[in-house]
């Protein structure tokens, strides 16, 4: 087995890169973090985002377990800015992820294109988070 990468628009416990904030999705990559944590694998988060300045990659590492990747930060226009969240995500995966490594990714529509065309390039396993919808 390989690494496990989780995607998704994670801030917290940090938030080096001052990104927008989700709350629903921070959540649940939070129980999802905690619970891999208890059983002992270690993930490599690729915390995606936007911010209204221009950041640096920062690499966090939280007890001394998971490695946090905040991606990089335009403060330019949203079309930019969304196009350049996507270049980085595709040289990641590109350079970083193997045929052996697994990715859980947490929903982001606009964002899933380019991940199932990585998949096909790569052939690594793909987990994807699907929100529950309730209704009355």
């Amino acid at each position: 087995m390989g690494d496990i990468f989780y995607l998704g628009f994670l801030y917290e416990p940090e938030n080096p890169n001052d990104f927008y904030k989700h709350m629903g999705a921070n959540i649940k990559m939070l129980y999802i973090l905690r619970t891999f944590y208890s059983l002992g694998i270690n993930v490599k988060v690729i915390s995606l985002g936007m911010s209204p300045s221009n950041n640096f990659i920062k690499k966090v590492k939280i007890n001394g377990f998971f490695d946090i990747f905040y991606v990089a930060t335009l403060k330019y226009s949203t079309f930019i800015s969304k196009i350049f969240l996507l270049f980085q995500i595709f040289l990641f995966i590109l350079i970083f992820v193997n045929k052996k490594d697994t990715i859980v990714f947490y929903h982001v529509k606009k964002i899933l294109p380019l991940i199932l065309f990585l998949k096909k390039l790569k052939n690594f396993t793909l987990i994807l988070e699907v929100e529950e919808n309730y209704s009355a």
